[in-house]
């Protein structure tokens, strides 16, 4: 049972890092001071996601 967590939750992690990163990859031929704050904001949804799934996953395994 944790190890299925733990896969969930890893997996929600690399999502969020994924994210983060083509947002970067996509927007980085242009930089300027405004993509570098869309670049955080992609970050931070990444990283919101990859916590809501880790969160999912731990309610499913006390149930």
């Amino acid at each position: 049972m944790l190890k299925e967590v733990f896969k969930i939750s890893s997996i929600g992690a690399v999502l969020g890092i994924l994210s983060g990163l083509i947002a970067i990859a996509i927007i980085e031929p242009t930089t300027s001071q405004g993509n570098i704050l869309i670049i955080v904001i992609f970050l931070l949804t990444g990283a919101i996601i990859g916590a809501a799934i880790r969160a999912l996953a731990s309610k499913k395994s006390q149930h």
